[in-house]
């Protein structure tokens, strides 16, 4: 039993189970909030739309650059519109090179005559 272990590789084998990480986590850190710092915290949590709490508490102890971006209303507005006022330019431009072949075509009719 013990030669059949063996074969099968020990803790150190690569062949069996999950491959060991160099840098695995082993230390855990606990923090208590009182509900004033927790709501803050939240708020913090929620503007930086990081995934998860730890990677954002790790991120500030760390002390990485905190981001928060936020959207504004009148820019996407603008933004729409604009892009809309840029369509229609497009359909008028094509249109116009449509009825200038379109007329072209026809004055080469008429002109052969």
């Amino acid at each position: 039993m013990k030669k059949e272990n063996e074969n099968r590789g020990g803790i150190d084998s690569p062949k069996w189970g999950k491959h060991p990480k160099e840098t695995r986590k082993m230390h855990c850190v606990m923090v208590r909030f009182d509900d004033e710092e927790w709501l803050k915290f939240l708020s913090m949590y929620d503007q930086s739309c990081v995934y998860a709490r730890a990677v954002f508490i790790k991120a500030r102890v760390f002390s990485q650059p905190f981001r928060v971006i936020k959207t504004d209303k009148t820019l996407l507005d603008y933004y729409t519109k604009l892009s809309s006022f840029h369509a229609q330019y497009r359909a008028v431009d094509n249109n116009c090179a449509v009825q200038d072949d379109a007329m072209a075509s026809y004055l080469g009719r008429v002109l052969s005559k």
